[in-house]
């Protein structure tokens, strides 16, 4: 009683039909659920794509015056930081230990009048003549001075070894001694100038 081969043809021929149209009627449930031919969900993102870029154009510029109002705090900042810093005490001593070795050397303090502790000073002085040209120049950090008979028994290269880049100056007050030394310097050396180059403040916990 088995099925003639009419009766599987027709059958084969229903269940393939019925497996075409699932997809067909699949697909056209969607579009009237969502109302929305493809064409026209396409054209409804590019609003969202200006709103994106509107955003990352406003992240930018709200950065850029953030970076612009922290530079203009440093620079007031650093400013202020110059009234509190002034070196005082100056005085120099010319010293003959022989004929080929004669010695300027420059002493003073760093005085620091800031709630601030600074280092990474570079203490310049230089040397002129009289018609102010230019005879020599040295650079230290401070920290370090030398008496006459320490500087009898060393040299410019000495001197520069012993530097102390660590050295600070502590805030309220504090001093820091610096003694700027030069060898064999020109004879028609008249006068020095000393100031205060570089210099940074310390945040709290660190080291220069």
């Amino acid at each position: 009683e088995g099925l003639s081969p009419a009766k599987n043809f027709d059958a084969a021929a229903e269940t393939s039909e019925n497996v075409m149209l699932a997809p067909d009627d699949g697909g056209s449930r969607t579009e009237t659920e969502e109302g929305t031919p493809p064409a026209e969900k396409s054209a409804k993102v590019r609003p969202d794509s200006r709103r994106t870029f509107l955003f990352l154009g406003l992240i930018f510029v709200v950065l850029s015056l953030a970076v612009w109002g922290g530079m203009l705090l440093w620079q007031k900042f650093s400013i202020d930081m110059e009234k509190h810093l002034s070196i005082v005490g100056l005085e120099s001593r010319n010293y003959i230990f022989s004929s080929d070795k004669r010695v300027i050397a420059i002493r003073g303090k760093l005085y620091n009048t800031s709630p601030k502790v600074v280092g990474k000073m570079r203490i310049k002085g230089v040397i002129v003549d009289r018609q102010g040209k230019v005879l020599a120049e040295k650079v230290t950090s401070g920290g370090v001075t030398f008496s006459a008979d320490e500087l009898q028994n060393l040299d410019g290269k000495m001197v520069e070894k012993l530097e102390n880049p660590a050295a600070i100056v502590p805030a309220n007050g504090g001093e820091l001694p610096f003694m700027l030394v030069f060898y064999a310097f020109p004879p028609s050396a008249s006068s020095y100038h000393v100031e205060l180059a570089e210099f940074s403040v310390l945040k709290k916990g660190s080291k220069p």
